[in-house]
């Protein structure tokens, strides 16, 4: 089961090409997950290119830095995840939350 919070590798056709072990972060919740059969994801990379408010630097629980770059938020098949890598912790995931409520003026 796919929770909220887990960091997994997709694996995605892009640009003709086969996308191989690119980090998401989940943001969508189990239930939500399991009754459409897809999730709601960001990418995240492992440096920031430029200052942005819908970027947010984030630590892994087992010590890997990402940045969540939250304006490429999109749904993805449940079949195009392959493996779980890594989790954030409550709170790593509720600064996340935050963000993208501030950028949605929630």
């Amino acid at each position: 089961m796919i929770h909220k919070g887990e960091i997994y590798l997709t694996d995605r056709y892009r640009g003709g090409k086969k996308d191989y072990g690119r980090p998401v972060l989940i943001l969508s919740s189990a239930e939500n997950n399991r009754e459409t059969g897809c999730v709601v994801a960001a990418p995240l990379v492992s440096r920031e290119r430029y200052a942005a408010a819908s970027h947010i630097a984030v630590e892994s629980v087992q010590g890997q830095t990402y940045v969540a770059v939250l304006e490429h938020v999109k749904s993805l098949p449940e079949r195009s995840l392959q493996r779980r890598k890594d989790h954030l912790s409550r709170h790593a995931m509720a600064r996340v939350e935050g963000t993208l409520c501030r950028l949605l003026e929630l």
